[in-house]
Order: structure tokens, then C-alpha cells, then sequence
């Protein structure tokens, strides 16, 4: 039986009139942590996202969300999917 790998998600959200970046991962109700910066939520996923064996997600300000490879050093952008798609 195969079972679907667990997904870290870095979301961009508006956190008390503050341009932010959650931390989600799927199934969660809310986020697992916020940062005040993209570079920052990014790191903190990778480092979740290898230690749970979990697929990354980062989605953009204008909804383009890019799949990453969390085992990569400096997180290589594996895909991305324009939000017009």
C-alpha cells in the first residue's frame, strides 16, 4: 500500500496587517510557525521538510507556487505552477 508523503507548505499571509510567511503543513488547522521573511520561512521548512521525509511547497505573492527539493543544499526549485494554469 502506498502512502502519499507528508507536505510542507510556505504560504504568504497577512498576519496582523503584516505581510508574513506561515508555515503550514497539510492536515494542520493553523500555521506551524511565521516568519517576517520568505528567505527565513523557506529555511526553517527545509529543515522540516528533511526531517519528516516530506515534499516542500512555496507558493508566491502573485499565487506561482514552486516545488523544492528539500534534500538540495540551498533548495532547488524542482517545478513551479503559475497560479493561471
Amino acid at each position: 500500500m502506498h502512502t502519499q508523503a507528508p507536505t510542507v507548505r510556505v504560504l504568504p499571509v497577512d498576519h496582523k496587517g503584516q505581510q508574513m510567511w506561515a508555515i503550514h503543513r497539510d492536515g494542520a488547522s493553523r500555521a506551524s510557525r511565521v516568519y517576517p521573511s520568505r528567505l527565513d520561512a523557506v529555511a526553517v521548512a527545509r529543515r522540516i521538510a528533511r526531517r519528516e521525509r516530506a515534499e516542500m511547497f512555496v507558493e508566491d505573492l502573485n499565487g506561482t507556487t514552486e516545488r523544492h527539493d528539500p534534500t538540495a543544499r540551498h533548495g532547488k526549485v524542482v517545478s513551479r505552477e503559475s497560479a493561471s494554469a
